[in-house]
Protein backbone atom coordinates (compact mmCIF):
# COMPACT_ATOMS: atom_id res chain seq x y z
CA UNK A 1 0.00 0.00 0.00
CA UNK A 2 1.17 3.27 -0.65
CA UNK A 3 -0.25 6.35 0.60
CA UNK A 4 -0.05 10.23 0.19
CA UNK A 5 -1.14 13.51 -0.39
CA UNK A 6 -1.75 15.51 -3.66
CA UNK A 7 -0.42 18.80 -4.19
CA UNK A 8 -3.22 21.58 -3.94
CA UNK A 9 -2.75 22.40 -7.90
CA UNK A 10 -2.55 18.56 -8.62
CA UNK A 11 -6.46 18.17 -6.85
CA UNK A 12 -7.39 20.94 -8.67
CA UNK A 13 -6.54 19.81 -12.12
CA UNK A 14 -8.04 16.13 -11.19
CA UNK A 15 -11.33 18.18 -9.60
CA UNK A 16 -11.75 20.45 -12.80
CA UNK A 17 -11.35 17.93 -15.43
CA UNK A 18 -13.82 15.41 -13.72
CA UNK A 19 -15.79 18.56 -13.94
CA UNK A 20 -15.38 18.83 -17.64
CA UNK A 21 -15.89 15.43 -18.36
CA UNK A 22 -18.86 13.77 -20.36
CA UNK A 23 -18.99 10.73 -18.94
CA UNK A 24 -18.35 7.41 -20.63
CA UNK A 25 -19.07 7.35 -24.46
CA UNK A 26 -21.58 4.75 -25.33
CA UNK A 27 -19.09 2.47 -26.50
CA UNK A 28 -17.01 2.71 -23.30
CA UNK A 29 -20.06 2.07 -21.60
CA UNK A 30 -20.50 -1.22 -23.66
CA UNK A 31 -17.22 -2.72 -23.59
CA UNK A 32 -17.19 -2.02 -19.79
CA UNK A 33 -20.09 -3.93 -19.16
CA UNK A 34 -19.06 -7.26 -20.64
CA UNK A 35 -15.99 -6.83 -18.76
CA UNK A 36 -16.95 -5.80 -15.16
CA UNK A 37 -21.18 -6.78 -15.12
CA UNK A 38 -19.96 -6.55 -11.51
CA UNK A 39 -17.29 -4.12 -9.84
CA UNK A 40 -16.17 -6.35 -7.07
CA UNK A 41 -15.89 -10.00 -6.33
CA UNK A 42 -19.07 -10.90 -4.40
CA UNK A 43 -17.14 -12.92 -1.09
CA UNK A 44 -20.34 -11.79 0.86
CA UNK A 45 -23.59 -9.35 -0.33
CA UNK A 46 -21.76 -6.02 -0.44
CA UNK A 47 -24.27 -3.27 -0.06
CA UNK A 48 -22.94 0.09 -1.49
CA UNK A 49 -25.39 2.75 -1.08
CA UNK A 50 -23.78 5.18 -2.72
CA UNK A 51 -24.24 7.63 -5.75
CA UNK A 52 -21.86 5.90 -8.70
CA UNK A 53 -19.90 8.36 -11.41
CA UNK A 54 -18.39 6.51 -14.45
CA UNK A 55 -16.17 9.20 -16.37
CA UNK A 56 -14.95 8.47 -19.89
CA UNK A 57 -11.41 8.18 -20.60
CA UNK A 58 -11.38 10.83 -23.21
CA UNK A 59 -9.54 13.55 -21.70
CA UNK A 60 -5.93 12.72 -22.45
CA UNK A 61 -4.39 15.35 -19.76
CA UNK A 62 -6.18 13.57 -17.15
CA UNK A 63 -5.61 9.95 -17.80
CA UNK A 64 -1.65 10.71 -18.50
CA UNK A 65 -1.84 12.89 -15.27
CA UNK A 66 -3.50 9.33 -13.96
CA UNK A 67 -0.84 7.18 -15.25
CA UNK A 68 1.89 9.12 -14.78
CA UNK A 69 0.81 9.78 -10.76
CA UNK A 70 -0.27 6.50 -9.81
CA UNK A 71 0.76 3.98 -12.02
CA UNK A 72 3.72 2.26 -13.88
CA UNK A 73 5.15 1.65 -17.50
CA UNK A 74 3.20 -1.27 -17.16
CA UNK A 75 -0.52 -0.07 -16.34
CA UNK A 76 -3.19 0.99 -18.00
CA UNK A 77 -6.08 2.72 -17.06
CA UNK A 78 -9.33 0.24 -16.90
CA UNK A 79 -11.46 2.83 -15.72
CA UNK A 80 -12.56 5.33 -13.18
CA UNK A 81 -15.69 6.27 -11.23
CA UNK A 82 -16.57 8.48 -8.10
CA UNK A 83 -18.76 7.00 -6.00
CA UNK A 84 -20.28 9.58 -3.50
CA UNK A 85 -21.33 8.35 -0.45
CA UNK A 86 -24.55 10.14 1.61
CA UNK A 87 -25.42 9.65 5.20
CA UNK A 88 -25.71 5.85 6.03
CA UNK A 89 -23.79 4.70 3.16
CA UNK A 90 -21.26 2.18 3.15
CA UNK A 91 -19.33 -0.56 1.44
CA UNK A 92 -18.88 -4.16 2.85
CA UNK A 93 -15.41 -5.93 3.08
CA UNK A 94 -14.83 -6.85 -0.51
CA UNK A 95 -12.13 -7.42 -2.99
CA UNK A 96 -11.95 -5.66 -6.63
CA UNK A 97 -11.90 -8.25 -9.75
CA UNK A 98 -9.27 -10.20 -10.22
CA UNK A 99 -8.35 -8.46 -13.38
CA UNK A 100 -7.45 -5.34 -11.39
CA UNK A 101 -3.41 -5.16 -11.09
CA UNK A 102 -3.69 -1.68 -8.76
CA UNK A 103 -6.65 0.51 -7.17
CA UNK A 104 -6.05 3.86 -6.14
CA UNK A 105 -8.58 5.93 -4.75
CA UNK A 106 -8.45 9.60 -4.00
CA UNK A 107 -10.66 11.57 -1.54
CA UNK A 108 -12.33 14.79 -3.28
CA UNK A 109 -13.87 16.02 -0.28
CA UNK A 110 -13.57 16.46 3.72
CA UNK A 111 -16.90 17.58 4.90
CA UNK A 112 -18.16 14.65 6.39
CA UNK A 113 -17.75 12.54 9.93
CA UNK A 114 -17.71 8.88 9.54
CA UNK A 115 -16.43 6.80 6.49
CA UNK A 116 -13.59 5.31 7.43
CA UNK A 117 -11.33 3.43 5.07
CA UNK A 118 -10.88 -0.23 6.56
CA UNK A 119 -8.24 -2.23 4.65
CA UNK A 120 -7.04 -6.02 5.89
CA UNK A 121 -8.86 -5.07 9.14
CA UNK A 122 -6.99 -1.51 10.07
CA UNK A 123 -8.15 2.32 9.33
CA UNK A 124 -6.40 3.86 7.23
CA UNK A 125 -6.09 7.99 7.55
CA UNK A 126 -8.13 8.48 4.56
CA UNK A 127 -10.31 11.43 6.05
CA UNK A 128 -8.18 14.68 4.58
CA UNK A 129 -9.43 15.79 0.89
CA UNK A 130 -6.60 14.88 -1.72
CA UNK A 131 -5.56 11.86 0.44
CA UNK A 132 -4.82 9.49 -1.81
CA UNK A 133 -4.12 5.51 -1.55
CA UNK A 134 -3.02 2.91 -4.40
CA UNK A 135 -2.94 -0.50 -3.01
CA UNK A 136 -3.72 -4.29 -4.57
CA UNK A 137 -7.98 -3.95 -4.29
CA UNK A 138 -8.09 -7.62 -5.48
CA UNK A 139 -5.75 -8.66 -2.52
CA UNK A 140 -6.74 -6.70 0.25
CA UNK A 141 -9.84 -6.82 1.35
CA UNK A 142 -11.54 -3.07 1.93
CA UNK A 143 -14.80 -1.82 2.86
CA UNK A 144 -16.05 2.03 4.25
CA UNK A 145 -18.10 2.50 6.96
CA UNK A 146 -21.57 4.30 7.64
CA UNK A 147 -21.42 7.88 6.46
CA UNK A 148 -22.47 9.65 9.70
CA UNK A 149 -22.90 13.30 8.47
CA UNK A 150 -21.69 15.31 4.96
CA UNK A 151 -20.90 13.45 1.65
CA UNK A 152 -17.85 11.55 1.23
CA UNK A 153 -16.72 12.18 -2.59
CA UNK A 154 -13.97 9.47 -3.78
CA UNK A 155 -12.14 9.20 -6.68
CA UNK A 156 -11.26 5.39 -7.71
CA UNK A 157 -9.53 4.48 -10.71
CA UNK A 158 -8.88 0.99 -11.93
CA UNK A 159 -5.65 -0.03 -13.49
CA UNK A 160 -4.73 -3.84 -15.38
CA UNK A 161 -2.00 -4.51 -16.80
CA UNK A 162 -0.72 -4.17 -20.29
CA UNK A 163 -0.22 -6.97 -21.07
CA UNK A 164 -3.78 -7.91 -20.04
CA UNK A 165 -6.35 -9.90 -22.45
CA UNK A 166 -9.19 -7.75 -21.32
Amino acid sequence: MNLGILQKDELEFIISSLERNDGMSDEEYRVHSIKHPYAVERDDNILITSTMKHYGLSDNKLNEFILNKFGNEDYNIDFFYELIYSVGSYTNPHRDKKICAQTTLILLSDNFIGGDLIVDNKKVPFNKKGVYLNFDGNKNIHEVKPILSGERRVLVIMFNRKNSII
